[in-house]
């Protein structure tokens, strides 16, 4: 689904970012055995955010990721996050 309609979006809710990875890679388990893949995934943060929107970002970008790679290659996927300063982010940007 790409968009998705409702009266009144839903407030942002703690989302752990570690279970959703966890859970994709999961979901993703006949694919990452299949390529021989190897997913590395460090301590992620709990984050609002809205969790069912962060779960697919997080299928999209290592489905991809084991889909679009080299040829004859093993793919070697590493998962993680570094804090960000608010005054590197693009203007009109807000961190919250």
């Amino acid at each position: 689904a790409y968009s998705r309609l409702t009266p009144r979006p839903e407030p942002p809710a703690p989302c752990p970012l570690n279970r959703l990875v966890q859970d994709v890679v999961q979901a993703l388990a006949d694919d990452v055995a299949r390529v021989n893949a190897e997913i590395n995934v460090a301590p992620l943060p709990t984050l609002p955010g809205h969790c069912e929107q962060l779960q697919q970002l997080f299928f999209c970008l290592l489905d991809n990721a084991l889909r679009h790679r080299q040829p004859d290659t093993t793919p070697q996927i590493e998962v993680d996050a570094v804090p960000v300063q608010p005054a590197t982010l693009p203007t009109g940007l807000d961190p919250t």
